[in-house]
C-alpha cells in the first residue's frame, strides 16, 4: 500500500505552475486578480 506524503510546494514548483497555467482558477476558469493571493491545493487521490 502506498502512502501519500503531504508537503508544501517549493517556490520553484509554484513558479512553474504560474508559468504553465497563469492566474486562472482550476475550478471555475476565472482569472485571479493580481491583488488576490494564490492557493495551491493538492488534487485529491
Amino acid at each position: 500500500m502506498a502512502t501519500a506524503l503531504k508537503r508544501q510546494l517549493t517556490p520553484d514548483e509554484k513558479n512553474i505552475i504560474r508559468q504553465r497555467h497563469g492566474r486562472m482558477c482550476f475550478a471555475t476558469g476565472y482569472a485571479i486578480p493580481e491583488e488576490e493571493s494564490l492557493h495551491y491545493v493538492p488534487r485529491p487521490e
